[in-house]
């Protein structure tokens, strides 16, 4: 039980960071993607051009924390996925080797 236990704190911590990495670069893609959309039908000039762009945006008009709406929900998806997928592993491993 023990190494099942330090297998899924170590997966969920892995995927807790890997989000707050990702947070804001998906921030980012969701703006890009959905102003696109908007924008294909009209002649309206692109309010994010890039990545970088969108970044620096997001955080001088709506300030820092922006970057990371919808962080809870994607870091408990992101957390358990990590927690299962590495105690999976591990757990599969140790049958292949034994």
């Amino acid at each position: 039980l023990g190494q099942a236990l330090d297998s899924l704190v170590i997966g969920f911590m892995g995927g807790a960071i890997a989000t707050s990495f990702n947070a804001p670069l998906d921030v980012a893609k969701s703006r890009i993607q959905s102003q696109r959309q908007a924008v294909e039908s009209t002649t309206t000039l692109l309010k994010y051009r890039g990545t970088l762009h969108t970044l620096l945006t997001i955080g001088r008009e709506e300030g820092f924390r922006a970057l990371y709406k919808g962080y809870l929900p994607k870091l408990l998806r992101m957390g358990v996925g990590g927690a299962v997928g590495i105690t999976s592993f591990d757990f599969f491993n140790s049958l292949a080797s034994s």
